[in-house]
């Protein structure tokens, strides 16, 4: 790690408890939009998927804006892997806008895989996430 940084490891640590549960609250919404679909619901699944987007732009926002800059100036060594997850938040983003547009064309069907198949990039880009803050948490726990 660069340099001692005790006040920023601290913050860090908490704000490594922060992205798992608001990792926890984009599931609840991704299960509110799972719902909706299984009712075939088409407007209904769009207003919980509206939703799920915005919620997911304001922590991906976020953690671009506060939470990576901070982990880069703990660890500098790991600008590939940060730099990896602000390059999937844009993919994100792409993907997000073209499944939803399926979805306004009242395709249904196409919207599910394509749901069900981001969900799957996003469960695991979370779970890097979460290591990455974990390691932080790791440091500020030893002795």
């Amino acid at each position: 790690m660069s340099g001692d940084q005790p006040g920023l490891r601290l913050r860090m640590l908490q704000e490594a408890r922060r992205i798992v549960s608001q990792h926890r609250q984009l599931d609840v919404f991704q299960e509110k939009v799972a719902q909706a679909l299984e009712q075939g619901d088409p407007a209904r699944v769009l207003e919980l998927f509206t939703h799920f987007r915005e919620a997911l732009e304001a922590h991906i926002r976020m953690e671009e804006v506060t939470h990576f800059p901070a982990l880069h100036g703990l660890h500098p060594n790991w600008d590939a892997q940060l730099t990896e997850l602000v390059r999937e938040h844009q993919t994100f983003r792409t993907s997000l806008a073209e499944t939803a547009e399926s979805l306004r064309r009242g395709q249904l069907e196409s919207f599910k895989r394509s749901y069900q198949a981001f969900l799957r990039t996003l469960t695991a880009h979370e779970a890097a996430e979460e290591w990455l803050f974990g390691e932080v948490a790791q440091e500020h726990d030893a002795p």
